[in-house]
């Protein structure tokens, strides 16, 4: 359990500082490349950064590069890391397969000397059971010591457990044994030993039927970030097709391409997007945006996130290298967190008001209805209190969205 991080963005004044930024690159960190595309923390507290060019360790205040040519490494190439109980690495690679390092010894597992699908390796995890997980682009496989199983999308798959595609993009374990998995084009799935479902979009109407992260939080539900349809919250049994998909037409969310989730013990996602920056959904149900405009954020294509063991974030970028978000600003009273909109009435027929409190900068607007269309919208640079004609509307749900610097709001509203 991480020590308490709570986070206010969305009530920062303005600008989230830089100074709550730390970034590590080729120029701070002696890094061989600004492409981070994993972070991970091993069991002794240290990060280990899988970029397009090597492998950094920090201990303590310094860092560790580690390539091909100063170590046992078979690729430069890291897209990504997990930690077994014992404290070594599994390391996927783009074109070396699976590797796994002691501290001391390195050991790859490829297409040739293993029952491995494919010799390139998007996603590892170690769950409860010690056992590994390993995705690739021609299927799911999982090494218990010597026990190989594989599961793609044929007759042969382990257990008849059959996927509608190969293509395998993120990996998450829940804490019950329950495995999740996103793919490229072949849906969504989450299975335990016994029971087995593969989501898609033609069968099911799951959002989208590519993803390229997932993650399980604390009661168990699964957040899953899709390709073009934004975050889905995947709740309840896992056989249940019960979710919430959150969108840039009905949430906070500033696009639709989740790159990477992860979820705080305070039960905060982290949301990390193809071009946007970095996406954040409290407990509460509020959103903020960390960018490049408004915080130390290097660069705002997001490719991985950690929580730490401190309650710290590392974001890795594509190409700004990792950076580690620390907030010592707008750590501020919890009750305040829904004070800053208010509409009425709700329901409504005709007006709404909305009330808007430490207004500092100009505000923008938007009506979206159910089916993700914007049928109202507007700005307002000076007036604390917004009057909404609304009339036009059928009877029915919407959303109202509120956009000021870093701060999305998002209030549901229904036209009686």
């Amino acid at each position: 359990m991480g020590k308490p991080f709570l986070i206010l963005l969305a009530f920062l004044p303005g600008h989230v500082g830089a100074q709550d930024w730390q970034v590590y690159d080729m120029s701070t960190a002696a890094f061989p490349s600004v492409t981070v595309q994993c972070v991970a923390q091993d069991p002794e507290g240290n990060i280990w950064a899988g970029t397009d060019w090597g492998l950094c360790i920090q201990d303590g205040a310094e860092w560790s590069i580690l390539q091909t040519t100063n170590s046992g490494s078979p690729d430069n190439n890291i897209r990504a890391i997990a930690f077994d109980a014992q404290g070594a690495a599994w390391i996927g690679t783009l074109q070396s397969g699976l590797v796994h390092f002691d501290g001391a010894t390195w050991t790859a597992f490829t297409m040739a000397d293993s029952p491995l699908p494919d010799d390139q390796v998007n996603a590892v995890v170690v769950d409860g059971q010690g056992r590994v997980w390993i995705g690739t682009p021609n299927g799911l496989a999982m090494k218990d010591g010597d026990v190989w199983r594989i599961y793609d999308d044929s007759p042969e798959s382990h257990a008849g457990f059959r996927f509608f595609g190969r293509h395998i993009t993120s990996i998450a374990a829940g804490v019950d044994g329950t495995m999740a998995a996103t793919t490229m084009n072949g849906g969504y799935a989450c299975f335990n030993e016994t029971e087995f479902i593969c989501y898609t979009s033609g069968v099911h109407t799951f959002p989208d039927n590519s993803g390229y992260a997932v993650a399980f939080d604390a009661t168990g539900d699964r957040w899953v970030g899709t390709s073009t349809s934004g975050i889905v919250r995947h709740a309840g049994p896992f056989l249940d097709a019960l979710w919430f998909p959150y969108t840039v037409q009905n949430s906070g969310l500033p696009d639709n391409t989740i790159r990477a989730v992860a979820v705080h013990d305070n039960g905060t996602k982290f949301l990390g997007t193809e071009i946007a920056g970095l996406a954040v959904l409290d407990a509460q149900g509020n959103w903020s945006i960390l960018n490049e405009a408004n915080s130390g954020l290097p660069d705002d294509q997001v490719r991985c996130l950690l929580v730490d063991r401190d309650g710290a974030l590392w974001v890795g970028t594509w190409q700004g290298g990792l950076a580690r978000y620390a907030p010592t600003v707008g750590i501020n009273d919890p009750s305040a967190r829904n004070q800053w909109i208010n509409a009425w009435p709700n329901p409504f027929q005709d007006h709404v008001f909305v009330g808007l409190q430490d207004l500092e900068s100009k505000v923008e607007w938007s009506v979206v209805d159910r089916l993700g269309r914007m049928v109202a919208n507007g700005t307002t640079a000076t007036d604390t209190l917004l009057e909404l004609n609304l009339g036009h509307l059928l009877t029915g749900a919407y959303v109202l969205r509120i956009v000021q610097a870093c701060s999305v709001h998002v209030v549901h509203l229904v036209k009686s």
